[in-house]
């Protein structure tokens, strides 16, 4: 899945119904999209399609951990956090501007890159524009109306059924901070599930 001539050292994910054309359509068009995005703090898309029946994607490998591994520790020291928040800003204006949302801001999502001895700031990359919640809980909102979503970073938008944009990602980054700098998630619920009203 990875030999795709880059050179590049790529991670995978797989799954998927494509049988489902919502759901298909939702993960090219996605796909498609975020692999256009170059910027430091964004990983890579190398690739994508399906096999055997089954869509998969190559991405770019970041050896390291999360952001959330890091706040299982306790809070993340201020300076740290800032530089966390800060680069992971830094993708979310970038993605906006080509028109892509990420919809799913959260600690998981924003890799923390091993740096090299001595080196005391990590590269902040951000992971997952849509793809992987479309790939492991459905398409955020399904063509009934159903939503799916991280509560514990889900704007209020997101949560009434309404259009997703761009502030939306600006909310689930600050209850990132929020969660960084104090230790604990800003709501302790984990994911709901219901009938977006209409």
């Amino acid at each position: 899945m990875c030999d795709i001539g880059s050179g590049l050292p790529c991670g995978g994910r797989g799954g998927g119904r494509p049988a489902d054309p919502v759901f298909r359509g939702r993960f090219e068009r996605e796909a498609e999209l975020a692999g256009r995005l170059d910027h430091p703090n964004i990983v890579a898309i190398h690739d994508r399609g399906s096999e055997d029946g089954r869509l998969w994607i190559a991405m770019q490998h970041v050896a390291g951990s999360d952001a959330e591994a890091a706040v299982r520790e306790g809070p993340v020291p201020p300076e740290r956090a800032l530089h966390i928040a800060r680069s992971t800003a830094e993708a979310l204006d970038y993605a906006h501007a080509a028109g892509l949302l990420h919809r799913d801001v959260k600690p998981a999502n924003i890799l923390l890159r091993d740096g090299a001895p001595g080196v005391r700031v990590q590269q902040v990359l951000l992971t997952d524009f849509g793809i992987a919640k479309a790939i492991d809980e459905g398409t955020a909102l399904t063509q009934t109306g159903s939503l799916v979503a991280t509560l514990r970073y889900a704007a209020p938008e997101q949560l009434d059924g309404r259009q997703a944009g761009p502030r939306s990602d600006q909310y689930a980054l600050a209850c990132t901070l929020f969660h960084l700098l104090a230790g604990r998630p800003p709501y302790t619920a984990t994911t709901v599930r219901w009938s977006a009203r209409t």
